[in-house]
């Protein structure tokens, strides 16, 4: 093989390593820190301050060691550190989890920050040093190229790799061996890569033996717990299914730090927010059945307690971003038994494309902790909502808000006021971090929520109507937009966490 097809074909390797390991890193932090703004933020800085490094670091050495083998020796040691990174993440990440402020965004900013520069820093910094390696090597005794062209196709074959790279991880490598095999398989091309930098045949061996000792023991739990029952990494995220003392299961996604869904096959109530939800439809007494479409499935806690309670007075649809959800539910909800249509997408784009009314939309899209995705807390969302009402329609959701003058709570509800003519609300429970907030064309009054045969549904009904309130628009207030809404840091400051 020429020295061309050489010096192209590492540098395409090198490509493709750095922004797997990059979209990777995210999906490895996911389980200990979330996915939020804060944790990218900090992946991206860290792989381009490593970059900037390796490039400087790579063009001195260059000019003392300008030889191929010099090269392959760095690609080897950056694919044995890359083999290492999924042993010690956890225990690494784990250790910040015994920090004091745990979920804070102080510690999800300087705890992903530090464990995303001790997994990657150095390994990315020694691919970084690749692409000014190439060009010395390549230009060093050519004729009839310039720098520049040289430099130009080492850096055009770098890009294809990184945009190989860039999918292969998101759409087949992670969703079918998760993230610590992805990572290995990455590492270990870089380390088989290497491995020619030395002249003895001893050391591919070892390089082989390498490979194949840190690949076998892939099997355990990425995020191991005494109640796991299930874990699974999708494109969208990480999932687990846990189990309490009394058979009561749980699914969390990510972090783990909120809950997504709850099953209890001895009971269809469980005594959170979902219980308020499943009163809605006795906001539509006269209506049979009431179409109802439910944003943000997960396990599937809100439709079968709908289902339980109204049976055929009830028809619905479900959306849900993330099929792998819906199968592990299927498995330990049994969500299979469910009477509801699924449609898998994201729940702002199935709006714009779906034809059909409903009486009832419900909007349950929570992620990471407390956080609600800000493209469905926004003034376009909400009146893409209202168009898909019937007449007499409502809109209703939990909000998770420290109280009714938060930040968080003001910014949504009167966003939706914005929209909506008629917002009424209720914490759910005293002492609540949760509230259910109403939303349509007419007044309605919790009260006629009131007759349900389940007590523990009749006992939320009288908590809502005890405590409801109406919110009127108020200009001076902020309104949500899709150009600037910033959730997370009102998420943050509703937590205490930021100061107002």
């Amino acid at each position: 093989m020429g020295k061309r097809k050489i010096t192209l074909g590492i540098a395409f390797i090198a490509g493709i390593a750095v922004t797997a390991m990059e979209i990777s890193a995210s999906r490895l932090l996911a389980p200990y820190f979330g996915t939020s703004q804060l944790v990218w933020t900090n992946v991206i800085g860290i792989v381009l301050a490593a970059l900037a490094a390796g490039y400087y670091l790579g063009g001195r050495l260059s000019e003392i060691h300008p030889e191929l083998p010099a090269l392959l020796k760095i690609i080897f040691i950056a694919g044995v550190l890359g083999l290492l990174i999924p042993w010690i993440a956890r225990p690494l990440a784990q250790g910040f989890a015994a920090v004091p402020g745990g979920g804070s965004p102080a510690y999800v900013f300087f705890g992903s920050l530090l464990v995303a520069a001790a997994l990657f820093g150095i390994p990315i910094a020694l691919l970084g040093m690749t692409s000014p390696f190439l060009i010395k090597i390549a230009t060093a005794g050519s004729a009839g190229q310039t720098a520049g062209s040289i430099s130009g196709q080492i850096f055009a074959w770098s890009t294809i790799g990184s945009i190989l790279g860039t999918f292969l991880p998101t759409l087949l490598l992670t969703p079918w061996l998760g993230t610590r095999l992805t990572i290995s398989i990455f590492a270990a091309v870089l380390v088989v890569l290497g491995s020619f930098g030395f002249t003895r045949i001893p050391a591919k061996i070892i390089a082989a033996l390498t490979v194949l000792a840190l690949f076998l023991p892939l099997r355990t739990p990425l995020k191991p717990s005494e109640r796991l029952l299930a874990e699974q990494e999708s494109r969208q995220q990480f999932i687990q299914v846990l189990q309490g003392q009394s058979g009561t299961r749980y699914m969390v996604v990510n972090e783990g730090a909120g809950i997504q869904s709850i099953y209890n096959p001895a009971k269809t109530t469980t005594g959170f927010y979902y219980d308020a939800l499943a009163l809605l439809p006795r906001l539509f007494p006269q209506q049979k059945p009431v179409k109802v479409l439910i944003i943000g499935v997960a396990g599937g806690t809100v439709p079968r307690e709908l289902a339980a309670e109204y049976g055929s007075g009830v028809r619905l649809d479900g959306v849900e971003i993330d099929p792998a959800v819906t199968k592990l539910a299927d498995k330990y909800f049994d969500f299979s038994s469910v009477p509801i249509n699924m449609h898998f997408a994201d729940g702002r784009i199935f709006l714009a494309h779906d034809p059909q009314k409903y009486d009832l939309i419900i909007v349950d899209a929570y992620q990471n902790e407390l956080y609600i995705p800000f493209t469905v807390t926004t003034r376009e969302f909400w009146q893409s909502v209202a168009g898909h009402l019937n007449s007499g329609g409502i809109v209703a959701l939990n909000a998770g808000a420290r109280s009714p003058g938060s930040p968080l709570f003001l910014a949504l509800t009167n966003t939706i006021a914005s929209v909506f003519p008629k917002v009424e609300y209720s914490p759910i429970g005293a002492n609540t971090f949760n509230y259910l907030i109403t939303a349509g064309r007419q007044p309605l009054n919790f009260a006629t929520l009131a007759g349900s045969k389940n007590p523990d549904l009749q006992a939320m009904a009288g908590t809502l109507a005890a405590n409801q309130q109406n919110y009127a628009f108020n200009p001076a207030e902020r309104v949500l937009t899709d150009d600037k809404a910033p959730v997370e840091f009102l998420t943050e400051q509703d937590l205490g966490y930021l100061q107002h």
